[in-house]
C-alpha cells in the first residue's frame, strides 16, 4: 500500500469518495421538512421564508431566536430559500454538498499533516460515511453543523500555512474563518484549544526540556510563546461564550436552576464521553433524542471513568513514540466540551449531531492505530482490503 500513489490514482480515490457520500445521502432528494426545529429555521419562520432581504439581514443580525446567535446560519438559509424556495430538496443538496467538500478538504488536510494518502483517504471516508453523521446532514436545521465544519477545516488549512510559513495573510485567514465558523455555530470556541494540541502533533512545536531539537519542527516555540499567539482566537470565543450565554439565558435554554446539580453533569459528561466513543466504534441504537437519566448508575459512567484513566495512561506514556493517540483523544475531548452539558442547554444527556467536528480526533487516533497495528502483524495487505 504506497503512501505515495500516482496523481491518477488519488483523483480517481477521492473521486470514489464523493460519488459514495453522495449515494449513501442519495434518499435524502425525498426527504421533506421536520416539525422539530426546521419550523422555527425555515417553514414558519417570516424572515427566513422572505429570502435575502434588508429586514431579514437585520433579523440576522439581531435574532436570538432557537436559543442561539449565529447569524451566518441565519443568512445561509435565507439564501437557500432564495434559490429554492421552500422545496427541501434544495435545501437538503446544499447540506450533502457541503459534507462533501467538508470530507474531501479534511482529506487534504490530514495528507498536510502526515504525508500519508492512505490514512488521508480513510480518515476522510470515515468522517463523511459514519452513521453519527446522518443527524447533522440530513436534518435541515442542522445546516449550521454543516456550515461551521466546513469553515472550521478552511481555518485549519489557513493554519497550517501559517505555521509552516508564517505571514499576515495566513493568520488572517484563519482569524477570517474562525470568525465566520463561529458566526454559524459557536462550536468553535475550543479552537484556541484545539490549536494548542495541533501544536504537539501533528506540528511538533511545542519547545520543552525533555523534547529532543531533531524530534521539533522548524517553528518550534516555547509554550508561552504559543499560548500568546492563540490569544486573538481566545477572544473570539470568550465573546461567543458571553454572547451564547445570554441569548440561551434570555430564551429559556439554559436550566441552571431547575436542572440537574452540578455533580450530576459532571459525571453525565463523563458517560456522555463514553457513550460517544462507543457510538464511534458501534454505531447502534442510534436516536434524535436521548433523554436525560441519572448518570452514576449508568455502566457509561463507569466506562467513561475507567477511559479517561486508561486514555491519559496511555497518551503519557506513548506521548514521544506515538504523539497521534494523545493529540487525538485531546481533540475529541476538548471539541466536545461546549456540548457535554456541563451547562446544561436543552433536556438532552446528548446528542449524534455533537460528534461531527469532535469524531474526526477520535477517527484519527483510529486510522493510525489499525495502520500501526497491521504493522506489527505485518498485514498491510488485510488492512487495505479492510
Amino acid at each position: 500500500m504506497s503512501t505515495t500513489p500516482s496523481r491518477a490514482t488519488r483523483t480517481l480515490a477521492w473521486t470514489a469518495l464523493a460519488v459514495a457520500t453522495l449515494v449513501a445521502f442519495a434518499p435524502m432528494r425525498a426527504n421533506g421538512f421536520l416539525w422539530w426545529d426546521d419550523a422555527i429555521y425555515v417553514t414558519e419562520n417570516p424572515a427566513v421564508r422572505a429570502g435575502l432581504s434588508r429586514g431579514s439581514i437585520e433579523y440576522a443580525i439581531t435574532s436570538g431566536d432557537a436559543g442561539n446567535w449565529h447569524p451566518l446560519t441565519w443568512l445561509a438559509h435565507m439564501l437557500d430559500v432564495e434559490l429554492f424556495g421552500l422545496v427541501p430538496a434544495g435545501h437538503h443538496a446544499v447540506s450533502v454538498a457541503l459534507h462533501v467538500l467538508s470530507a474531501l478538504l479534511l482529506g487534504a488536510l490530514v495528507l498536510r499533516w502526515t504525508g500519508r494518502f492512505a490514512v488521508a483517504w480513510f480518515v476522510a471516508a470515515l468522517f463523511a460515511l459514519h452513521p453519527l453523521r446522518v443527524e447533522s446532514v440530513a436534518w435541515a436545521a442542522e445546516l449550521k453543523d454543516v456550515l461551521c465544519h466546513f469553515l472550521f477545516v478552511l481555518a485549519l488549512h489557513a493554519w497550517t500555512t501559517w505555521v509552516r510559513r508564517p505571514g499576515v495573510i495566513a493568520y488572517g485567514a484563519t482569524m477570517v474563518f474562525v470568525t465566520l465558523g463561529l458566526l454559524a455555530k459557536p462550536m468553535l470556541v475550543s479552537f484556541p484549544l484545539l490549536l494548542l494540541v495541533l501544536d504537539v502533533w501533528p506540528f511538533a512545536r511545542v519547545r520543552w526540556p525533555s523534547v529532543e531539537p531533531a524530534r521539533l519542527g522548524p517553528n518550534a516555540r516555547p509554550v508561552a510563546g504559543l499560548v500568546l499567539e492563540k490569544l486573538p482566537f481566545a477572544v473570539l470565543a470568550a465573546a461567543s461564550c458571553a454572547i451564547t450565554l445570554l441569548v440561551q439565558r434570555a430564551g429559556g435554554a439554559m436550566h441552571v436552576e431547575s436542572g440537574p446539580a452540578f455533580l450530576e453533569r459532571v459525571a453525565n459528561a463523563v458517560a456522555a464521553l463514553a457513550r460517544y466513543a462507543g457510538k464511534t466504534l458501534v454505531p447502534v441504537d442510534l436516536s434524535p433524542h436521548y433523554a436525560w437519566r441519572s448518570p452514576w448508575s449508568s455502566p457509561a459512567f463507569v466506562l467513561g471513568v475507567v477511559g479517561l484513566f486508561v486514555a491519559l495512561l496511555l497518551a503519557w506514556r506513548w506521548r514521544r513514540a506515538r504523539p497521534w493517540l494523545g493529540a487525538g483523544l485531546a481533540w475529541f475531548a476538548i471539541a466536545l466540551l461546549p456540548v457535554l452539558g456541563l451547562v446544561q442547554v436543552g433536556d438532552q444527556a446528548l446528542a449524534d449531531r455533537y460528534t461531527y467536528l469532535p469524531g474526526t480526533g477520535l477517527v484519527l487516533v483510529l486510522v493510525l492505530g489499525a495502520v500501526e497495528l497491521a504493522r506489527w502483524l505485518r498485514a498491510e495487505r488485510v488492512l487495505a482490503l479492510l
